[in-house]
């Protein structure tokens, strides 16, 4: 039996991205596919990719994501620009390894809302926002601040990073709970430092007072008015990166925060 596979190419909003297109769909042999893609191409950063998994996660959980990176933060782009000719190789001749990133899911009052790769956050800017938080069926403590993250290890280097958390090896799959501007006085402790938990433990936020709230996971946005709980947890889905040539963690850190372009 003979297996058509398909594929399509998302790019960022740039000039360089839709020529690099152009000259990648006419030496790429599979067909190309926007609705039903296999495997994705994503030119840009990691922006173009977290758009492009929001776009076909819930079509094909099973999809392939080819990064070539053309961005300015290119943590999940295996394949620079220089690197093209392997990438159209690779595809053609079905030639390449595959990276399983884990993907968060989230619910609201116990009815699922999405996934995410780098974190779900849930925040109120206009007054303190009250949740008693929970891990598993245990309460850690009564949060008041701005709002919280909780991201995976890969998404540890993306919002987490600069709300002063860990940045975990991406072969460690955690969980890591974050505070947004938490407040801390007399009055009010909280833990203040980011928290890691294993894979397999639940996070569960309970509203104590009642308000609007802003819900944002990787680069969409969900508005509540009034909600109960929120849950998310690591439920083994993953979203599934290639590559042609391993790079460590530590060089994609150093790639993405250390190194100066000159």
């Amino acid at each position: 039996m003979i297996i058509l596979l398909r594929y399509c190419i998302i790019t960022k909003d740039d000039i360089k991205a839709l020529e690099i297109k152009e000259a990648l769909m006419k030496r790429i042999t599979l067909e190309y596919d926007e609705k039903n893609p296999d495997y994705i191409i994503t030119i840009g950063g990691d922006g173009t990719i977290l758009g492009a998994i929001q776009k076909y996660i819930y079509k094909n959980p099973k999809i392939i994501i080819f990064g070539l990176h053309l961005g300015h933060l290119g943590f999940f782009t295996n394949y620079m620009i220089e690197e093209a000719d392997d990438l159209v190789s690779n595809i053609n001749n079905q030639n390449f390894r595959i990276e399983h990133a884990p993907l968060l899911s989230f619910y609201i009052d116990d009815k699922f809302c999405g996934y995410a790769l780098n974190e779900v956050s849930i925040l109120c800017p206009t007054r303190t926002l009250k949740l008693d938080v929970y891990i598993d069926e245990e309460k850690l403590e009564t949060y008041r601040g701005t709002g919280l993250c909780i991201s995976t290890s890969y998404g540890s280097t993306a919002y987490n990073k600069s709300l002063h958390g860990s940045v975990i090896d991406t072969s460690l799959n955690v969980l890591q709970l974050t505070e947004i501007a938490g407040i801390n006085s007399n009055a009010y402790r909280t833990l203040t430092s980011s928290l890691l938990l294993a894979a397999d433990k639940t996070i569960c936020l309970k509203t104590v007072e009642e308000g609007k709230i802003t819900i944002t996971y990787d680069n969409k946005v969900i508005e509540e008015n009034e909600f109960a709980t929120f849950a998310c947890r690591l439920e083994n889905h993953f979203i599934n990166f290639a590559y042609n040539k391993h790079q460590s963690f530590l060089k994609r850190i150093t790639r993405t925060f250390i190194d100066e372009k000159k």
